[in-house]
């Protein structure tokens, strides 16, 4: 620990420690790109995240075997809308899209990201800023899809 951590109270010592995790959580990787627009499937979840106090609290607003359509392209700056899982109607912007390929067979626990997935599997994540900073520290909410592909622009 650095001699200014240890002036910090515990809690606050836990916070910066926890968002420096958070920035470096997800490093750019070969099998992702940022894509215009890509053809969906029907297998997608919805993260939401919302203002509190001093973070952003992000949970599941859609789970992956709940039902729901998307558009079959969706692009940046489109307008989505669904139910959540409280039956609520959400209005999602697009502000970018991700797409990421896997090279090689992948699960969540094992992995330095959030994603699983099987080697040449694609998954692709709507985000609802165009930051890649607040994206990078999980702060943007989001709506991931299971086998997605990029669309022909």
């Amino acid at each position: 620990m650095t001699p200014a951590l240890r002036t910090l109270p515990a809690h606050a010592v836990a916070f910066a420690l926890a968002l420096g995790g958070m920035a470096a959580a997800r490093p750019a990787s070969a099998g992702e790109s940022w894509v215009g627009s890509v053809s969906t499937s029907p297998v997608w979840a919805a993260y939401a995240c919302h203002e509190r106090l001093l973070t952003r609290v992000c949970d599941t607003d859609k789970r992956l075997e709940e039902p729901g359509e998307l558009p079959p392209v969706v692009a940046v700056c489109d307008v989505l809308h669904y139910t959540s899982s409280r039956g609520q109607s959400v209005t999602f912007i697009v502000r970018a899209i991700s797409l990421y390929v896997f090279d090689r067979d992948t699960d969540a626990a094992g992995s330095s990201t959030d994603r699983a997935g099987r080697k040449g599997e694609t998954l692709c994540s709507l985000f609802d800023t165009a930051s890649r900073e607040r994206i990078a520290r999980g702060y943007a909410s989001r709506i991931t899809i299971k086998g997605c592909r990029k669309a022909h622009e």
